[in-house]
């Protein structure tokens, strides 16, 4: 199973200068996604899919992001915060996504989950670790 998470961060007036210039710790931008509209920014964690058996940190890096510079996001216009997760599977879909402690602390800053899962190949999954470089 392989998780892809990306923070979607939408507002009509973000300024995305300062917000990228001081977001803490370390991040990636979904340049493409990013690309498609000056009032969203997608952002990742720098390793940037998430395999079963290293979920939590994965998980972790997401919520720490989050409590970190929600207050940065907020005060540069972000309006809106979505986790959008894709997950991957081959044979069975059963997962544990946050734990009770990940969910409590994001309920703060009024974040929505929007998930999407695929059933997909054993050969579709090894080109998806491929194209992470894992």
């Amino acid at each position: 199973m392989i998780f892809v998470i990306k923070w979607e961060l939408f507002g009509s007036n973000i300024n995305s200068d300062n917000v990228l210039r001081f977001l803490k710790g370390k991040f990636s931008i979904d340049k493409e996604l990013s690309s498609y509209s000056k009032d969203e920014l997608f952002i990742q964690a720098p390793c940037k899919i998430g395999l079963e058996d290293e979920l939590f940190e994965y998980f972790r890096w997401y919520v720490n992001f989050m409590k970190e510079n929600y207050k940065l996001l907020e005060s540069n216009g972000i309006e809106k915060i979505n986790l959008f997760t894709d997950i991957f599977y081959e044979e069975q879909c059963n997962f544990e996504f946050l734990d009770s402690d990940m969910i409590r602390d994001l309920s703060k800053y009024n974040v929505s989950f929007p998930i999407s899962v695929y059933k997909i190949s054993n050969e579709s999954m090894s080109l998806l670790k491929d194209k992470y470089n894992r």
